[in-house]
This record gives C-alpha cells, sequence and structure tokens, in this order.
C-alpha cells in the first residue's frame, strides 16, 4: 500500500457483538451537539450471512453489525448516516459513494462493515474508494472480521497470518480478553489551552476505559455462550512511527496467558506524526462486538472511532503553496526577491513548514541562479533572455508525507544595450538571441564581389536588445584595398562590404559609447577560370600564356616579385601581361614568356603557374591574388623535331624520316597523304613550299598504335626529276592532318616550325666514269638524261669523260665555287692535268668534272691509263681523297 494512503485511512476493526441478554444502548459520551448533526457518515454493508455453526443470533453477520453501528450512532441524533449494501454481485462503487449526497458533497467518514468476511466482497471497487477517500480527506472506518487483510492495504501490514498459534480461532479456549493501552490513547488527543479540542473527542478508548470499564481489560464471552470464533491476526508493522497500538488480544491457555503483550494488536490506530498535541488519522479495532461481555464500552469505541475518523477533514495539513515574486518580468542580471506561503486547506497559513521549502529552478541554464535552496524566502537571477524562468517551491507534509509545490514563471528580458554584435543574417535565429557567436568571417571574390552584413545590439550578457540604430551605425574597413564598408542610406544598422582587391581585413560596426564589432574579409579580388600555353612563333617553345580571370579586372605584374612557369623543374620567365582586347580592364590575358631552347621543344608541357599578380577594380584600391599552383594546359600543337633523309642508290624511293615534337592521333594522319600534312621548301624559296618533293609520296607506320611522334614517308622516284632535296639547306614543317592528345592541331603554315632536311649515316663518295676509255668523239654521245643532270659540270664541252662524284652528303662549297680540286697523273706519276675544279650537278649530292684527254699544256695524251685524285670535304666537316683510274684510247 502507498504510504500517502497510509497517512490519510482510518480503519476500525471492530467485531463487536453483543450479549443477546443485554440490553444494548447507545454510546453514552458523545461529541458535541452540533458536530453531530451535520457530520456525514456512509456505511458501506457487506450482506455476508457468516460462519452457520455458530450461534443464531450472531446471524446474518453482515446485517447485525450494521444494527450495531447504527445502533452506537443513533440515527436520531447523528441523522446524516447513508448506508450502501455490497454484495459479491453487486458491489458497491465509488460512484455510488459520490451520490449519496450529489456530486459536490462527499461524506466526512466511510465506515466500512467488514462483517468478519473478506473474500468476495472486498474487491477492486473498495481499493477505488478507499485511493478517492485519501484524496478528497475523507475518513475510513472498517468494521469485521479479517481486518488485518484490509489493513495490509491501508495501514502496511505485511505478512498477516489468519488464525496464528496457539489461539488459533478460539474456539478451544474459554478465557479470553482484549488488554487496553490507556496510556497511548493520550497521544490521539488534540489539546487547545489545556482542554480537548472541538468536538471534544476524547481519543479512541479513553472514554471506554475510563468511564464505563474502570479498568483497562475487556473479556469476550465464553464459546458457545454467546461467542463464535475470535480468530486475531499476526502481521509485521512496515511503517511503526505512523502507528499507535491501543489493545491487544490474549486467552488462558495451557497453564498461562498467551500470547505476549502487544503480539496478537486487535486495536491499532494510524497517526501522521509523532507530535502530542495534533489529532490523528484512524484506528483498527480487531475483536467482535457480540463476543465481549461489556457491550456499552464497545459501543461507546464505535462512536469514538467513527467520529475519530470524521474529522479527517479538519485537520490542518498542508494544502498549497502560493510563490509570491517581487516582479514577474526581469531584464537580464537582475535580481528578484520571492517568497512562499503554505496554506492548509482551511486557507490558514502555516508559517512552521517554511523552514523545510526547497527551491529549485525547473530546467535551468547557464547563468541562472537561486540565493538560497532552502527556507520560505530566496532570489532569483537570470541572464538569459527572451525567454522565462520557472521556479519551484515543494515542502513535504511532516504529518501526512506529502509533497506539495508551485511553481512561479518570470520573463527575463534584455538588459541595457552594451555592444555590437555583427550577422550574416537579418533575422536573428533563435539559437543566436542570447550567444554573441565567434567573430563573423566573410569572404569576398569576384565571383561575390560584396555582402551585406546586419548591425544588433546586445547586453552585457550577449543578449539580443535591438537592431543598431538606423541613423547612428557607422561601417568602417581597416584597408580600403581590400574592402570597402558603408551603410545602406535608409538603414546605416545594414552594412554592404565591397571587394577591393586581394588579402584579410576586418571592418566594422559602431554605434556611439557602445562598444563596436569587428568582422573580418578575405578578399580574392578574382580567380583564375583557365590558363592554357600558346606557342605564337610557332617554334615549339612556349612564348606565351593565356589566362582567363572570371571577372574584367586591371591584372598587372608585381615589381619585384617574378611570375614563373615550372614543368618538372623547369623553370621558365614571364616577362610581361597584357589583354587580349589591348584595353585596360578585360577577363583575358596574356603572359608574355621569354623563350629558352634549353630545354627543348615544349609543345607537350603542361605547367604550374608561381608567383602573384596585381589586381585592382578601383583606381585608388588594388591587391594582389596568388596564382601559384594555377595548372596550366596544354595549348600548343606538334611540330617536327627532325628530319631525316634516308637516300636510296639513284635517288630511287628516298625515305624521309620525320620526329615530331609529341604524339599525333595516327589514324588520323593515315588517312591524308604526306603532301597534305607537310611542307617541303626548297632552299632556293624558303617562303613558298614545293609540292614536288611530296608528290605521291605515302606514309609508312612501324607499329599500329593510337599516336605516334615517329612518320616515314616514301618519297616517289625523283631519279628524272629537274629538282633535287639539298639536304641541310632544304626545310620541312608539320601544318595540318592530325592533333596531339589534347587535340591541339600544328601551328599552321604561316608559323609552324620549319626544320633543315638532314642526312642519315656516315658520308660516303662513288666515282664513275662515262666513258671509260676516252674515244676521241662528242659529248652528245653520252645519254640524254647523263647530259641533263650533269650540265652545270659539262658547260660548253663538246668532247671529253665525265668524271662523276656522288656524296651521300653534300659538299662544301669552296671560295673560289668549287666543291673539291682534282689531279691527272700518268702511269710513272707524271701530272698531266692539275687544279681541275670539282663542279656540283642538279642535285646537292652529285657533283663531278669533265677531261678532255689533254695535259696541262694542252695537248692530247697518248693511249694508256691515267690516275685521277681527287679531293673534297663534306658538310660534316669529312676530307674525302679518292682515286678513280681514266682510260684513254687513240
Amino acid at each position: 500500500m502507498k504510504p500517502q494512503f497510509l497517512v490519510i485511512s482510518i480503519i476500525l476493526s471492530l467485531f463487536v457483538f453483543f450479549d443477546v441478554g443485554t440490553s444494548l444502548a447507545e454510546a453514552p459520551y458523545r461529541v458535541h451537539q452540533n458536530y453531530e448533526d451535520t457530520v456525514r457518515i456512509a456505511i458501506i454493508w457487506n450482506n455476508a450471512t457468516g460462519v452457520r455453526s455458530c450461534d443464531s443470533s450472531t446471524l446474518p453477520v453482515g446485517q447485525k453489525t450494521l444494527d450495531f453501528v447504527k445502533l452506537a450512532l443513533n440515527p436520531e441524533r447523528v441523522p446524516n448516516i447513508k448506508e450502501l449494501r455490497n454484495t459479491t454481485s453487486s458491489p458497491v462503487t465509488w460512484e455510488d459513494v459520490k451520490g449519496l449526497w450529489g456530486a459536490d458533497t462527499t461524506p466526512h467518514v466511510i465506515v466500512h462493515v467488514n462483517a468478519g468476511w473478506s473474500t468476495g466482497w472486498n474487491g477492486p471497487e473498495l481499493d477505488t474508494i478507499f485511493s478517492r477517500a485519501i484524496d478528497l480527506k475523507i475518513g475510513i472506518v472498517s468494521i469485521g472480521d479479517d481486518a488485518a487483510n484490509l489493513s495490509s492495504k491501508t495501514f502496511g501490514f505485511d505478512g498477516v497470518s489468519n488464525m496464528p498459534e496457539p489461539l488459533s480461532d478460539a474456539t478451544d479456549i474459554d478465557s479470553l480478553w482484549i488488554g487496553l493501552l490507556r496510556a497511548n490513547d493520550d497521544r490521539l488527543k488534540t489539546i487547545e489551552n489545556g482542554t480537548l479540542a472541538y468536538p471534544g473527542v476524547n481519543g479512541i478508548i479513553s472514554n471506554a476505559v475510563d468511564s464505563i470499564l474502570k479498568d483497562t481489560l475487556v473479556n469476550f464471552l465464553p464459546y458457545g455462550e454467546g461467542r463464535c470464533e475470535a480468530d486475531a491476526d499476526r502481521y509485521d508493522i512496515l511503517y511503526p512511527h505512523w502507528i499507535t497500538m491501543l489493545g491487544y488480544q490474549q486467552g488462558y491457555w495451557d497453564g498461562e496467558a498467551q500470547p505476549g503483550a502487544n503480539e496478537l494488536n486487535v486495536l491499532v490506530a494510524i497517526q501522521d506524526t509523532t507530535s502530542q498535541n495534533l489529532i490523528r488519522r484512524g484506528v483498527a479495532l480487531s475483536f467482535q462486538p457480540s463476543f465481549l461481555e461489556n457491550s456499552l464500552a464497545s459501543q461507546q469505541l464505535t462512536h469514538d472511532a467513527i467520529m475519530f475518523g470524521s474529522l479527517t477533514h479538519t485537520l490542518s495539513v498542508a494544502n498549497k503553496i502560493v510563490i509570491t515574486v517581487s516582479s514577474d518580468t526581469l531584464h537580464a542580471g537582475e535580481t528578484a526577491n520571492v517568497s512562499a506561503v503554505i496554506f492548509d486547506q482551511k486557507g490558514i497559513s502555516l508559517t512552521e513548514l517554511l523552514p523545510g521549502v526547497q527551491w529549485q529552478i525547473v530546467n535551468p541554464e547557464a547563468g541562472d541562479s537561486i540565493s538560497r535552496s532552502t527556507g520560505g524566502t530566496t532570489s532569483l537571477t537570470g541572464t538569459k533572455a527572451w525567454r522565462t524562468i520557472t521556479i519551484e517551491a515543494s515542502v513535504v507534509d511532516p504529518k501526512t508525507g506529502s509533497l506539495i509545490r508551485a511553481t512561479a514563471e518570470i520573463a527575463i528580458i534584455p538588459g541595457d544595450p552594451h555592444h555590437l554584435d555583427i550577422l550574416t543574417t537579418p533575422g536573428v535565429p533563435a539559437d543566436m538571441l542570447n550567444d554573441n557567436y565567434t567573430q563573423v568571417a566573410a569572404r569576398l571574390s569576384s565571383t561575390n564581389p560584396s555582402i551585406t552584413l546586419y548591425s544588433i545590439v546586445r547586453d552585457r550578457f550577449n543578449n539580443l536588445v535591438r537592431a543598431s540604430d538606423q541613423d547612428l551605425t557607422t561601417w568602417t574597413s581597416a584597408d580600403l584595398a581590400i574592402a570597402r564598408a558603408s551603410g545602406q542610406p535608409l538603414n546605416a544598422s545594414v552594412g554592404t562590404v565591397s571587394l577591393s582587391g586581394n588579402g584579410s581585413t576586418t571592418v566594422s560596426a559602431a554605434e556611439g559609447s557602445l562598444i563596436p564589432d569587428t568582422a573580418s574579409v578575405n578578399g580574392e579580388t578574382t580567380a583564375v577560370n583557365d590558363a592554357v600555353t600558346a606557342d605564337t612563333d610557332g617554334d615549339g617553345l612556349i612564348d606565351r600564356v593565356v589566362i582567363h580571370f572570371d571577372v574584367p579586372a586591371t591584372v598587372a605584374l608585381q615589381n619585384g616579385a617574378p611570375l614563373t612557369l615550372i614543368h618538372d623543374g623547369k623553370i621558365l620567365q614571364v616577362s610581361g601581361i597584357s589583354t587580349r582586347s589591348g584595353g585596360a580592364v578585360d577577363s583575358v590575358f596574356y603572359l608574355e614568356v621569354t623563350e629558352d631552347e634549353t630545354w627543348g621543344l615544349q609543345t607537350d608541357w603542361t605547367v604550374t603557374l608561381n608567383g602573384t599578380v596585381k589586381v585592382s577594380f578601383f583606381e585608388d584600391a588594388a591587391g594582389y591574388l596568388d596564382i601559384s599552383g594555377v595548372k596550366v594546359k596544354d595549348g600548343i600543337g606538334p611540330v617536327i623535331e627532325k628530319a631525316v633523309l634516308h637516300p636510296s642508290s639513284m635517288r630511287y624511293s628516298d625515305t624521309l624520316f620525320i620526329t615530331l615534337s609529341e604524339p599525333v592521333k595516327r589514324g588520323d594522319l593515315a588517312s591524308i597523304s604526306p603532301q597534305s600534312a607537310f611542307n617541303y621548301y626548297l632552299f632556293t624559296d624558303e617562303t613558298s613550299p614545293d609540292s614536288r618533293i611530296l608528290q605521291r609520296s605515302r606514309f609508312v607506320f612501324e607499329r599500329e598504335t593510337d599516336y605516334t611522334n615517329q612518320v616515314r614517308i616514301i618519297l616517289s622516284d625523283q631519279s628524272n626529276s629537274n629538282f633535287e632535296i639539298t639536304p641541310y639547306k632544304d626545310k620541312m614543317q608539320f601544318v595540318t592532318g592530325s592533333s596531339d592528345s589534347g587535340g591541339n592541331l600544328p601551328p599552321g603554315a604561316s608559323v609552324s616550325r620549319k626544320v633543315p632536311v638532314e642526312i642519315a649515316g656516315i658520308n660516303s663518295i662513288k666515282i664513275s666514269v662515262y666513258p671509260n676509255p676516252l674515244t676521241r668523239g662528242s659529248i652528245e654521245s653520252l645519254p640524254p638524261r647523263v647530259r641533263e643532270h650533269f650540265a652545270n659540270v659539262i658547260g660548253t664541252i663538246r668532247s671529253g669523260m665525265l668524271v662523276a662524284v656522288y656524296s651521300i652528303k653534300p659538299l662544301v662549297q669552296q671560295t673560289d665555287g668549287s666543291y673539291g680540286i682534282a689531279a691527272i697523273y700518268d702511269a710513272v706519276g707524271n701530272l698531266m692535268a692539275g687544279d681541275v675544279r670539282l663542279k656540283k650537278a642538279t642535285t646537292s649530292i652529285n657533283y663531278g668534272f669533265m677531261w678532255d684527254g689533254k695535259n696541262q699544256n694542252g695537248r692530247n695524251v697518248g693511249t694508256g691509263t691515267y690516275l685521277a685524285v681527287i679531293r673534297c670535304k663534306d658538310m660534316d666537316g669529312n676530307v674525302f681523297m679518292e682515286q678513280v683510274k681514266l682510260g684513254i684510247k687513240k
């Protein structure tokens, strides 16, 4: 059973059965007549029959007990008695009790005629009635057998044993009595000014002991002579400090009184305090009225117990707490005085309970405090505004153990303006009403060149007070070169911060003498969207970077701070910067790069910028943008790195081996002719390509790869051509037809790199003579093809032999215009002709001279074999001394 149920219940288990031979009478000692006239008593009686083996005069036990109670009260003197019959099939409910006097009028006491029985009658409906009675301060009196079973719920009894040994049901015991503890009854009386308090309830057993019994013992009738079973119950008491023992049952058994005093308690009062001057809560009388010899004493006990229980509603118990605050609205940091008053159910102040008041703040937050946690007064302080603080006062009534509490709400509003706070939003979110967050950090960039900030005023506890004054607020930038700040024309509490240049600075908002606030600003005036390398002169070297910024600006190099390009540790220097449009402001700029051929061709380079540039939007404000780390894409197309001619003998199927500066798409190149992809320039005209060299040529690729930088061109048969390839003088360029992996095409004919056509391998000299031997005749006898090819050598000579010199690599022309010198000797070493000049034929690899068969004196030499010694030097510096035999036949 809950303790509070114990506190309010009054249980009287009174088994009072009078001697049938004794004249029944009402209780002679009454309370004040005015009280009897007004007290409301509800009797719930169990319609039980009883033990049929007992004396029939005790049956039916329910009705007999009801009659006994009404006789003790005397309805003529106590008119407001109403009764409800409780059966096993139709138990009484709380709604039945409420209906006795109307919904708003309840009884002062409920008398439960237990009638010696509990099983079948005392169900959950009775539990509900007792619980509601406790809540409404209605007394409870129970009369009947097995009281201890019921008392386990109302008194807190535990381990109840029905009919315990040695007395059991007392049917074998003739000498049986109840011992009354008179002294304990005094503790149940309310004494005011030395007399019993109204209505003069004189405890529970005092009237019976002092005025009727004149003794502390009351005997039971012998078994079978007006008494049946008289079993008492043994139990443990869970809350002894609430219980007052008023009577115990004993019997004479086996030559002695058993059990010991206070072992079988049949008369028990429940109390709410140990104080001597306060009335108690209830009583339990566990003996049967019909079995007692003195029926008048039993009637008096019944009357006094019921009247005692009816006074429950008059007890002075803590009923409510009223909290008073000096102000229901506080500025943050201010203090409110709080006090409590405790009232009982009659509205009387209970000052004696004030020291036990406990104070607490419900769901406190940082900055909330109370000056003291106990006592009748305290003070409260809160620093967080825009909310309500709930303070609670609670007290435990020592008489009932009940906890009562009350709350009061105090609104906290902001304190005096103290400092400004800059926000990034116009409204103040709920989580920022009371917190001064970390400094605002604004990032300005070319894509977001301005930001709107909002200035508010907070108190010293960081509570929002208001927006800063729309006329008095001022905005200031610490560095105009990075950002500018100003208040909006119609409302200066709203500030606009605009980008000026690169760097970090702060802007501040101020209002009068209030502490200003600052916001950090990081200016990034522009950002690089794209950067691509360029080769404006087509020589395969980076000479420009085209850089795209996200917005137009003025961009310049920073004095004293070099800007460089880096590729695999190789560094190129930026020498200047200009706009694509030619104006001062643009979003596309050219970084002019100093060419450096030390690193070789750079058509496949991707580089990284390193350094800063000066960026400005206003004439008087500029910042610096660090573009270090910006990746520059490859924007340069492929060019020829090297062209090498691999000649074949007699100029049949010469091959050009081309090495490109980077791999290109092989498939695209293979789909066109070499004449379309490459230009060939004879050294005699380096401005106009000569289509004859590459005419009818074809590509041959060593491997079927997607990309290649090795290109082989098989030239057509040019042996009968009227032109010649001049290695190291003729040039080639790559102009179209295929792109690199980045999609970059060759620069085009106007600028693409031109490289000299080299000759492959180690040089060698071959000499042919025609006719050999020489017979007298005209040069016309030479084949026309030979005459045409060596026309420069033959000249106007009409008779003689042609000594043809074939050099894989071109010979070096001497200062006299010749390409070598020859001397002719006879068989014994006599010089026949000296200082014979070697002339160039129609190509740079064919040379020769004519000998007409005459000596240096102009005379014809005789028939015989002669030796020609030829001395020449090729373009690689190799000197050749070659000999050939010449025959003369007449």
